[in-house]
């Protein structure tokens, strides 16, 4: 089957992270980091680990590709950015881990073993496999042979594992999960879906299903529906083959897969030999229980038919939120479970009453970065107009913002948090109780901001002269202006620091006066987008690419600047930067990689367990924010 049917979680290294202390002390991109792939880039040696857990393990909002059902270890997940959930009972589900970068596209369990597979578009790179023998509780990869493709469905067939995707002419077989071997044999066209009945093997392809009878030693045509069409799912019911798939909405059966054996059911369309009307959705995924056919589709919807009666389709209506797609669907247990887009989970014991999972104490999307005052309390934003609030990164309270205005940065000032976002500037002393200010037009996108006591500066970071500039204090907001290019912005002791595309830096006690040019040390023209971070008179400065040669470092407050030494190997590519009164943070969105430095100068790397956005430091303790609201405290 396609759907229904970790290297062990590398945990982030040494202590970690406050975005915003100290008053603008940290900048991002503002989008949500790539989550680990393992070690990639990581520069010879061995990758430390910290002790961490989950504060706050909120499911990830990432789309969800496949279900499945294992022994009575209950229902298990994968979907987008390696994202693996696991459930007891389909209703109650926890964060496994990330294992990847890439997309996890099929799951397959044979009662003792679980194998995910993956991938992308290639069909010769990009493939991956990881299994579990514990129920999913943790995952290894195994290894692939070279040049395997993204894999788009696995299938356990009685004695095997086989594993298809992108690349055609070939398939995949292991008994173990671990131990993969590339067969030379496969269907002459990218595989989308398998089923098994034992030896006889159906692929779902664009428009074709192809079959083998001999446990994929050789393949031949079995249906082809003649159009631009997708079969996106095939089943084996233990009886017949049933497939799926969208434009004409098509449902078709065969007891033996075989070419001219196939009942055809075009759910919606003129042609014969039956037509309903179900609405022109996409049939994505198939399941059989109780002698019915259900299947989910790309709205949300579920359908359920007679496994004897080609006439009685009946819809049971939407199950998902904002009708989001539904992806797999599996029966176990006496439980249904749906997975699809935007981490929907849906549940129902006898198919016709469905229950959507909603764990989401926080919206679970948009996720930009996060601060702590004196006292520890963690505030986080969004870029859909929510605020969130914790004192100890556990427990999360809602702070929604009139206008839904898009938020983009936030500080703590000492005496205050501040926000900028587009149209908006804002602040609060407790984190909770929010004034919002609209300086100038609100269509002015502030994407920065930092602040000393009760004065703050919110920047446009452009590359256009006259950027706006908002000086703010309780009282309200003026606007005046950026110096030219800046691309970002911070607060060093005793003064604002700017720097632009070209590595200018300027400074300002009061952003009313600026003094440019006060170096142009850092040795470089074209610094895009860069990051920046300051710890006292310690500030530093990276590039957003090729960042192992482009972050630059100053002990004096931005007077005068020197290269940062990183690993000869490594290779950056910076997301984010930060500083939390103890260490710098440079987030590596390409290697998936956490780079540290106590004094900004001397850097080492470490491997990500989970993407994030922001990080802040409250107590002891230091806690990262994921994109989906989810936190990791260490």
């Amino acid at each position: 089957m396609k759907k229904n049917n970790l290297i062990c979680a590398l945990v982030l290294g040494s202590g970690l992270l406050a975005a915003g202390c100290g008053g603008g002390s940290g900048s991002s991109a503002g989008n949500d980091t790539t989550p680990p792939a393992g070690p990639g880039g990581q520069p010879g040696g061995e990758l430390t680990t910290l002790d961490s857990e989950w504060a706050h393990p909120q499911l990830p909002g990432y789309t969800l590709n496949a279900v499945t059902a294992h022994s009575t270890d209950g229902f298990i997940s994968v979907g987008n950015r390696g994202t693996v959930l696991k459930s007891d009972d389909g209703q109650d589900w926890s964060l496994v881990a990330h294992l990847t970068s890439t997309n996890l596209n099929a799951v397959a369990s044979n009662g003792q073993l679980l194998v995910a597979v993956g991938g992308g578009t290639s069909g010769t790179s990009g493939g991956v496999i990881f299994f579990s023998n514990d129920g999913g509780a943790s995952w290894q990869q195994a290894a692939t042979p070279d040049n395997t493709g993204g894999l788009n469905a696995v299938v356990w067939t009685g004695n095997t594992f086989i594993a298809l995707g992108q690349a055609s002419g070939s398939h995949l077989t292991s008994s173990n999960g671990q131990d993969w071997t590339r067969q030379n044999s496969g269907p002459n066209a990218a595989t989308r879906a398998i089923a098994a009945n034992g030896a006889t093997l159906v692929t779902a392809h664009m428009r074709r299903l192809f079959r083998s009878t001999d446990g994929g030693s050789t393949w031949s045509e079995s249906y082809d529906y003649g159009a631009n069409t997708n079969y996106n799912d095939l089943i084996f019911n233990g009886t017949e083959f049933a497939a799926v798939g969208d434009i004409v909405w098509r449902f078709q059966s065969s007891e033996s897969g075989n070419t001219n054996s196939w009942d055809v059911d075009l759910i919606t369309g003129s042609s014969p030999p039956t037509t309903h009307s179900l609405g022109s959705a996409s049939a994505n995924a198939i399941t059989f229980a109780n002698d019915h056919y259900w299947i989910a589709d790309n709205r949300g919807h579920l359908h359920k038919r007679a496994a004897s009666d080609m006439e009685s389709w009946e819809s049971l209506g939407a199950t998902t939120s904002n009708n989001r797609a539904l992806n797999s669907i599996v029966h176990a247990n006496g439980r249904f479970v749906a997975v699809g887009n935007a981490g929907s989970l849906v549940y129902s014991d006898d198919g016709e009453n469905w229950h959507e999972v909603n764990e989401f104490d926080l919206p679970a999307n948009s996720w930009r970065n996060m601060a702590a005052n004196d006292d520890g309390r963690l505030v986080a934003i969004t870029q859909s107009g929510w605020i969130g609030w914790s004192d100890d990164g556990t427990e999360w309270h809602q702070v929604p913002l009139a206008g839904d205005p898009t938020l983009t940065d936030i500080a703590w000032t000492g005496t205050r948090y501040v926000v900028s976002g587009t149209g908006v500037v804002g602040h609060s002393v407790d984190g909770s109780n929010w004034t919002m200010e609209t300086p100038g037009a609100t269509t002015i996108g502030f994407t920065h901001v930092a602040g000393n006591g009760d004065q703050w500066l919110a920047m446009v970071g452009g590359n256009a002269a006259n950027d706006s500039l908002a000086i703010c204090n309780p009282s309200g907001c003026t606007l005046s202006q950026a110096p030219d290019a800046s691309r970002s912005l911070t607060y060093s002791v005793d003064r604002y620091l700017v720097v632009s595309f070209s590595g200018r830096v300027s400074a300002s006690e009061d952003g009313n006066t600026w003094q440019t040019n006060i170096s142009r040390a850092i040795p470089h023209t074209n610094l895009g987008w860069v990051r920046l971070a300051s710890a006292g008179n310690t500030v530093v400065a990276a590039a957003p690419t090729q960042s192992e040669t482009r972050t630059y470092v100053s002990a004096d407050g931005g007077d005068s600047w020197s290269a940062a030494s990183f690993p000869e190997s490594a290779a950056i590519t910076a997301s984010a930067l930060y500083h939390d009164g103890e260490t710098f943070y440079l987030v590596d969105s390409g290697a998936n990689m956490l780079w540290t430095s106590d004094s900004g100068a001397d850097w080492a790397g470490q491997a990500l367990i989970h993407p994030f956005n922001g990080v802040a430091r409250s107590g002891g303790d230091g806690y990262f924010l994921g994109g989906a609201g989810n936190i990791h405290r260490f």
